[in-house]
């Protein structure tokens, strides 16, 4: 299955305020996702990986390339700070006719999963916690939009918008079993 990961922007003034450090331009590249695309990928998956700060892509262009590569599977890692960016790019996805699965995953839906679902309804699901095991199961899910309830970790809707949050899964305790970040799949 092909799936596209996204690391939505954020912006010094998110992060700093009106503090001015913009002379600093510190960098950190999204690990989750390069993880994660690198445990789908020897499971047999196309994983690709948008990181927009460093492409300095807008959402338009994100969401174009999204489509461009029919991804079975969508996923946008947030933190709090940017989770408005990451529903926007939700909501680009699904007014532009994205066929995939929309699923969040980051820090703040792990915070607050019923709550973030609730409130942000372009997210056809979302991951807890760390990503990878989670990830693979719903690529190796049966049938486009179905989700899982075994599936530990995961929060969804039922068939009447209802929120559902699965039991948690447990933290991997052989890191060393987890591929190395998959680094080729970012620019440069």
């Amino acid at each position: 299955m092909k799936i596209v990961l996204i690391d939505p922007p954020t912006s010094f003034e998110q992060i700093y305020g009106d503090w001015d450090l913009s002379a600093l331009d510190t960098y950190c590249p999204p690990l989750g996702l390069l993880s994660m695309a690198a445990y789908v990928r020897a499971h047999g998956h196309e994983p690709q990986v948008i990181d927009m700060d460093a492409r300095k892509w807008d959402v338009g262009r994100a969401v174009a390339h999204t489509l461009a590569a029919e991804p079975g599977i969508v996923g946008i890692s947030a933190k709090t700070i940017n989770i408005f960016n990451a529903a926007r790019i939700a909501s680009a996805l699904k007014a532009a006719g994205c066929k995939g699965r929309i699923v969040l995953g980051g820090a703040h839906v792990t915070a607050v999963p019923e709550e973030t679902m609730k409130r942000f309804t372009a997210f056809d699901c979302a991951v807890l916690g760390e990503g990878e095991e989670a990830l693979l199961e719903l690529a190796e899910s049966a049938g486009p939009g179905r989700h899982d309830p075994d599936i530990r970790g995961l929060a969804w809707r039922d068939g009447r918008g209802r929120v559902a949050v699965n039991q948690r899964r447990e933290p991997i305790q052989d890191l060393d079993a987890l591929p190395f970040p998959a680094w080729d799949l970012l620019p440069d």
